[in-house]
C-alpha cells in the first residue's frame, strides 16, 4: 500500500525542483492589467498560509508587456506630436494655425477613445490599428479646414475675423462631409466579414469609423472655436507659406505631357503591384516583440512522460543560460481543465526576456537551441503572433464529409473508400482523409477457445488486465476532511514490457491462476492519440478542395453520391453545411462592396455635380 497521485496526463516543469504550474485564464473582454493585479494580490494574501512555498509570477506575465507597450506608444506619440508641430509650421507658416492643428488631432482621437471607453469596449491591438488607419484622415481634415480658414482670412483682409472663420467653416464643411461619407463607405464591407477573421476586423473598423466621425465633428465645432480664440483679437492674416508656394509653383511648371506620363507610370506601377503582391512571401499576421516567448514542442506520438520531462528540462536549462532570458517555465501534456486537447508528446516552454536585452539576438539564440533537437518539431512564438497566425491563416476546405461509426479501423477504411469515390466527381480536387497521429498502445484480445479450456470468462480477463495495467478505483478514504481515492494498480514492474504483461496471472475459477499470454493475444498496435466524438459516436472527416466548378454544384453531386452509397450497420456519412455558409458570406461581402462602390460613385457625382 503506497500513497501516490493519479496517472498523470501532463506535468509541470520548474527547473528540476518540486513545484506546480498554475495557469490563470481571463474571460474575453476583461482588462488584462486589472486581472493581473488582482491575481498578484490574491497570491500575496495566500503567502502567510503557505509557509515554505515560493511564488514565481514572471514565467508568463502579459501585464508587463502591456505596460511596456503603453510606455513605448506614449513616447512615440510625443515624438509624433513634435514632428506634426514642425510639419504644420512648415505648411502654414503661422504658429496659431499650427497650434490649432496640433490640438485638434489628439482631441479627435481622444473623442473616439472616450466613446469606446464609455460603451464598455476595452482597448486592444485591433482598436489601436483602427485608430492608426484613421489617423491619416484625421490629419487631412485638420489641414483642409485650416487651409480654408487661412485662405478666407487672406481674402477678407481687414474684415471681420469671426465672419471669415464662419464662412470658411461653412465652405469646408460640405466637402468634408462628402469625404467622410466616402471613407466610411470604404470600410463598410469589412463589417460583413464572418467567422474569426470578422471578429478580428470588426473592432478595427469600429475604431476607424468612430475616429473618422469624431474628426468631422471636431473639425466642424472645436476647430472653429479654437480659431476664433486665437485669431479673434488680431487682424494679422499671412499668405501661404514659402514651402506651400514652392510646391504650387513647381506643380504649375509641369507640362501637361509630363502629368499624363506620371499618370501612366502610376497606372503601370499599380498593375505591377497587383501581379507581384500575391507572390510576395509576406507573413499575414503582424509581429509583436513580446517579452514572453512561447516555445511549442511536438515529439513523436507515444513519447513517455519521463522522456518528455528529461528533454524539456534539458531544453529549459539551455534556454535559461541564454543572455537576456530571466526565467523559464513550462509544462508537458495538459492539465485536467486545460484549454488544449494534446497528448503527452506535446510540451510548451515559456521564456521571459529581459526588456533591456537585445530582443532579436535573444530570439535568434532560442531558435538555434530549438533546432538542436532533431526528431522534435519546435516553434519559437509569442502568444499574440500565434493567435493571429492561427486565425488569419486558417483555411476551411469547401467540401467536408463527416463519417460516423463505432470502430476506428472500420471508420478509417470506409473513409478511405469514400475519399476515392469523391475524387471521381467533377470539380473535386485533392480529396483526403483527416486522420490523427498514432501512438503505440498495448492491445489485449482474448482467445475464446483457450479461455474456455481454463474456465475463464472474457470479461474477467479484461477487468484483471485493466486493473493491473491502468488501475481501477475500488473505494475512498476520508482523512483530515479530505477525500482520497483507493485504486488497485499493478506495480511498475508488471507493466514494464510486453513480456511482463504476457506473464500477468489471471484468477481461475478453481482457485488457481492462468498466465495472460496463454488465454489472450498481447501485442503493440498503433492507435490515434486523439479520438474525436460527436453525440457519443466517433467520427472521421473526409475533405476536398473545389476547382473549376461552383461549390454549390459540387456539393449537390457529393450529396447525391452519399445518398447512393451503402455503409455498414451503425455507420453513416453526412455533408457538413459550412461550405454553404462560407460561400454565402463571401458573396454577401462582394455584393456589399459593389453597393458601396456604387454609393461612392453617387457621392462623387453629388460632390462634383
Amino acid at each position: 500500500m503506497v500513497e501516490d497521485h493519479q496517472p498523470l496526463i501532463g506535468d509541470g516543469l520548474n527547473g528540476g525542483g518540486s513545484g506546480l504550474m498554475l495557469v490563470v485564464e481571463k474571460l474575453p473582454g476583461a482588462n488584462t492589467l486589472k486581472v493581473s493585479e488582482d491575481v498578484l494580490a490574491a497570491l500575496e494574501q495566500l503567502k502567510p498560509g503557505l509557509g515554505g512555498v515560493q511564488f514565481d509570477t514572471r514565467v508568463y506575465h502579459p501585464a508587463s508587456y502591456i505596460r511596456s507597450a503603453i510606455s513605448n506608444v506614449s513616447s512615440a506619440l510625443l515624438i509624433a506630436l513634435a514632428l506634426a508641430a514642425l510639419l504644420l509650421l512648415i505648411v502654414f507658416s503661422n504658429w496659431r494655425a499650427a497650434l490649432v492643428g496640433l490640438v485638434t488631432i489628439p482631441v479627435a482621437l481622444m473623442a473616439a477613445v472616450m466613446v469606446m471607453f464609455y460603451s464598455g469596449t476595452t482597448v486592444n491591438v485591433m482598436l489601436v490599428a483602427g485608430l492608426v488607419v484613421a489617423l491619416g484622415i484625421v490629419i487631412d481634415d485638420v489641414i483642409v479646414f485650416a487651409k480654408g480658414v487661412l485662405r478666407r482670412l487672406k481674402d477678407d483682409g481687414v474684415g471681420s475675423t469671426g465672419r471669415a472663420i464662419l464662412e470658411a467653416s461653412a465652405e469646408v464643411r460640405r466637402s468634408m462631409m462628402f469625404a467622410t461619407v466616402v471613407v466610411l463607405l470604404a470600410g463598410v464591407p469589412f463589417l460583413f466579414v464572418s467567422g474569426e477573421p470578422g471578429a478580428f476586423m470588426k473592432p478595427m473598423i469600429q475604431a476607424y469609423v468612430l475616429a473618422v466621425l469624431a474628426s468631422m465633428v471636431v473639425a466642424a465645432t472645436f476647430a472653429p472655436a479654437l480659431f476664433m480664440l486665437l485669431f479673434g483679437r488680431t487682424a494679422e492674416s499671412k499668405g501661404e507659406s514659402a514651402f506651400t508656394s514652392w510646391v504650387r509653383n513647381a506643380a504649375a511648371g509641369f507640362s501637361p505631357g509630363l502629368s499624363r506620363a506620371a499618370a501612366g507610370v502610376a497606372v503601370l506601377l499599380t498593375l505591377v503591384a497587383l501581379v507581384v503582391l500575391p507572390r510576395l512571401d509576406v507573413p499575414t499576421a503582424p509581429t509583436f516583440k513580446e517579452h514572453d516567448i512561447l516555445v511549442h514542442w511536438d515529439a513523436q506520438p507515444g513519447t513517455s512522460r519521463a522522456e518528455m520531462n528529461r528533454l524539456m528540462e534539458r531544453a529549459a536549462t539551455e534556454i535559461r543560460a541564454v543572455p537576456g532570458v530571466r526565467n523559464v517555465g513550462g509544462h508537458v501534456g495538459r492539465a485536467i481543465l486545460a484549454d488544449q486537447v494534446v497528448g503527452m508528446s506535446c510540451a510548451e516552454l515559456w521564456a521571459n526576456v529581459d526588456p533591456k536585452a537585445n530582443y532579436d539576438a535573444t530570439v535568434a539564440k532560442l531558435n538555434e537551441i530549438v533546432q538542436g533537437y532533431p526528431g522534435i518539431d519546435g516553434d519559437v512564438l509569442t502568444y499574440l503572433s500565434s493567435r493571429f497566425g492561427e486565425v488569419l491563416s486558417k483555411v476551411d476546405e469547401p467540401i467536408r464529409v463527416r463519417m460516423y461509426g463505432q470502430r476506428q479501423d472500420v471508420l478509417e477504411q470506409e473513409a478511405a473508400k469514400l475519399s476515392e469515390s469523391l475524387a471521381g466527381i467533377s470539380g473535386i480536387e485533392n480529396a483526403r482523409v483527416h486522420l490523427e497521429s498514432t501512438e503505440p498502445v498495448v492491445e489485449i484480445e482474448v482467445k475464446l477457445n483457450a479461455a474456455e479450456r481454463y474456465g475463464v470468462k472474457p470479461g474477467d480477463v479484461r477487468r484483471a488486465a485493466a486493473a493491473l495495467l491502468a488501475g481501477i478505483e475500488v473505494g475512498n478514504l476520508f482523512e483530515e476532511q479530505k477525500l482520497f481515492e483507493v485504486v488497485v494498480w499493478g506495480v511498475p514492474g508488471v507493466r514494464h514490457s510486453l513480456a511482463s504483461v504476457q506473464d500477468l496471472l489471471v484468477d481461475a475459477p478453481g482457485g488457481g491462476h492462468v498466465r495472460l499470454g496463454d488465454i489472450a493475444e498481447v501485442r503493440i498496435v498503433p492507435a490515434p492519440n486523439l479520438i474525436q466524438r460527436e453525440n457519443v459516436a466517433r467520427f472521421v472527416d473526409v475533405v476536398a478542395d473545389v476547382r473549376g466548378r461552383p461549390v454549390q454544384a459540387v456539393a449537390a453531386d457529393v450529396s447525391a453520391k452519399l445518398r447512393g452509397s451503402a455503409f455498414p450497420l451503425e455507420y453513416r456519412a453526412e455533408l457538413l453545411g459550412g461550405f454553404a455558409a462560407q460561400e454565402t458570406a463571401r458573396m454577401r461581402v462582394l455584393w456589399v462592396a459593389l453597393g458601396c462602390a456604387i454609393g461612392i460613385l453617387f457621392v462623387f457625382q453629388a460632390a462634383f455635380a
